[in-house]
C-alpha cells in the first residue's frame, strides 16, 4: 500500500488512506492531541520516581488501615508517605510510547527527538514555558521510608511498568469520558 505524508505548518501525518486519515483526526480530537510529527521529550537522561495507581491504592488503603486501628505511625513533620517503587526512565518510556502511538498511525515516525529548550517545548506544547521544567524535568530524589515500615509491598516493577505501556495507550484510545482534561482546564486558566 502507498504511503504518503500530508505536510501542514504544524502537522505531518501518515496517511494510508482517506479513511486512516480520518480516523486519526477523530483520535486526536477525542484525546485533545496537540498536533505532531513525532514523539518528543525533553531530557533523555530523566528518572523519576514512578509508582503504578493499584501499589499508591495498596499504600492508601494500608495507611488507612493503621490510622482506623490507632497504630503508632509517623505523622507530623515525620508522616510522609511518598509512594514510589520504581523509576520512569524516560528515554525507555518515551520509546514505548512513541512505538505505540506509531503502530496506531497518530504520528508519523516511531523515532523518539528531544526538544533543544523549554521555550521550544513550551511552543510545541501549547503551554506557558514556566510549566514544563516541573512537568517535564522531574527528578525527584525520594527515600520512602516510611511507607516500606507500614509493610506496603508494591507489586510493580520499572520492567513491568514498562512492558504495559502498549496496554496504557490503548486504554487511553478506548477512553472516552466526554469531560475536560485537567490540561484542557489549565490552558483555560491561562487565557
Amino acid at each position: 500500500m502507498e504511503q504518503a505524508l500530508l505536510t501542514h505548518p504544524h502537522t505531518r501525518q501518515r496517511q494510508h488512506s482517506k479513511q486512516a486519515s480520518a480516523q486519526v483526526q477523530r483520535r486526536r480530537r477525542k484525546l485533545r492531541l496537540v498536533p505532531a510529527t513525532s514523539t518528543h521529550l525533553l531530557i533523555p537522561t530523566q528518572r523519576p520516581p514512578a509508582v503504578h495507581i493499584s501499589d499508591l491504592i495498596s499504600l492508601y488503603a494500608l495507611l488507612t488501615t493503621k490510622i482506623l486501628q490507632k497504630s503508632p505511625i509517623p505523622s507530623g513533620e515525620k508522616g510522609h508517605y511518598f509512594a514510589f517503587n520504581h523509576r520512569a526512565p524516560a528515554w525507555a518510556l518515551m520509546d514505548r510510547i512513541a512505538t505505540a502511538l506509531y503502530s496506531r498511525g497518530l504520528v508519523s515516525t516511531s523515532d523518539v527527538k528531544t526538544w533543544p529548550s523549554y521555550k521550544v517545548a513550551a511552543k510545541d506544547l501549547h503551554l506557558p514555558e514556566t510549566y514544563i521544567q516541573a512537568m517535564c524535568c522531574s527528578t525527584g530524589d525520594l527515600v520512602p521510608v516510611n511507607a516500606y515500615e507500614l509493610g506496603w509491598q508494591p507489586e510493580w516493577s520499572e520492567e513491568r511498568y514498562l512492558a504495559s505501556i502498549d496496554d496504557e495507550v490503548q486504554a487511553a484510545l478506548d477512553l472516552d469520558t466526554g469531560k475536560a482534561s485537567r490540561y484542557d482546564l489549565l490552558l483555560a486558566a491561562e487565557e
